[in-house]
């Protein structure tokens, strides 16, 4: 019996990944709870058939790539197509996706963690789309046409749960039915422990020495005592901190131009110069507002339950989810003056 209701079950899901396929590219989408658990299940039972690197199917469609060469696109026997990264951050990933699915925003593909082949890593619908968001004025005009609240929403997304690598990169632009709308993915950024002011760029953890001995443990972030670099920051901060940090810290940044750093806590916290921060919205719609006003502790740890299950270092902590819930507690102090 349990065999032939698998059977069933998996016909059902095979069936609802054809009828995925046949529409739109754009338009695949789930907008509803119903629509996630089925493609989440394919996701999880699909048996991988073709793996290819991402880049390479990039190239192929024309695209700009800026991503890890560990990704790759997989195609499951059911039909659907996935992203797997099997890298640092898989479980951000997985979290990020759970976070939408509570708030109800924004679009963040399905996503999990699974095992292919002897690696684990996150797997993620791919949402194919024609636009390169990584073309000239592809990003600016997508911006352009995306509802106010739709934008409105990911800005607030990215605050609240700390999505530090705020790009085009990290967007996917699909057009469905007249409709503009922004897929958030490469949310692994999520992952570092933040300070951050609404509608400024926040000032990341990066790296950690015993021998700085800050003794501040009592005191409030220090956003007023950042640092500017504006020219090879790498090197700067390897002149003045030598080795109270790694060579691979240092390494991790060489690409970065120009950064803000504080030294609180016996660590080093970047403000990355390279990107511009998400403004803050003019509106907050009353979903959102009561979407995180019912954000609690709990939530939090069902959200991240996958990262506590593998017990990753340093990521999920008191303070990494406390600090989620103080930058809700400013969203919603923002827009409660400012209405």
């Amino acid at each position: 019996m349990f065999y032939i209701k698998h059977l069933l079950h998996s016909i059902v899901c095979s069936m609802f990944a054809l009828h995925l396929y046949a529409m739109p590219n754009h338009a695949v989408i789930p907008h509803t709870q119903q629509q996630h658990q089925k493609i989440v299940a394919l996701l999880e039972m699909g048996k991988v058939i073709k793996k290819e690197p991402m880049g390479a199917v990039l190239d192929c469609q024309g695209k700009k790539k800026d991503f890890s060469s560990a990704v790759l696109l997989v195609t499951l026997d059911n039909g659907l197509k996935a992203v797997f990264k099997p890298v640092w951050g898989a479980c951000a990933e997985v979290a990020a996706y759970q976070a939408a699915l509570t708030l109800g925003f924004p679009y963040i593909p399905p996503t999990i963690m699974r095992t292919i082949g002897y690696a684990k890593g996150a797997l993620q619908l791919f949402i194919e789309t024609p636009i390169d968001p990584l073309a000239p004025g592809a990003y600016s005009q997508a911006i352009k046409e995306v509802a106010p609240e739709d934008l409105a929403n990911l800005g607030i997304f990215y605050f609240v749960f700390g999505h530090c690598d705020v790009c085009p990169g990290n967007l996917l632009i699909t057009k469905y039915q007249g409709k503009t709308s922004l897929i958030a993915i490469n949310n692994e950024s999520i992952r570092y422990m933040q300070h951050a002011q609404y509608g400024a760029l926040p000032f990341t953890r990066r790296a950690r020495s015993n021998r700085l001995h800050t003794n501040d443990w009592d005191k409030p972030f220090p956003f007023n005592q950042a640092v500017e670099i504006k020219d090879n920051p790498s090197k700067a901060l390897k002149d003045k901190f030598g080795s109270l940090f790694s060579e691979q810290f240092y390494s991790s940044i060489k690409k970065w131009k120009r950064l803000r750093y504080v030294v609180y806590h016996n660590a080093i916290w970047l403000q990355d110069g390279r990107y511009t921060a998400w403004p803050c919205a003019k509106d907050c719609p009353k979903e959102t507002k009561e979407a995180l006003e019912k954000l609690n502790l709990n939530q939090l740890e069902e959200i991240f339950s996958v990262a506590i299950e593998e017990k990753e270092v340093d990521f999920v902590t008191n303070a990494y989810l406390n600090a989620i819930l103080e930058r809700r507690d400013q969203v919603l102090n923002y827009y409660a003056n400012h209405t």
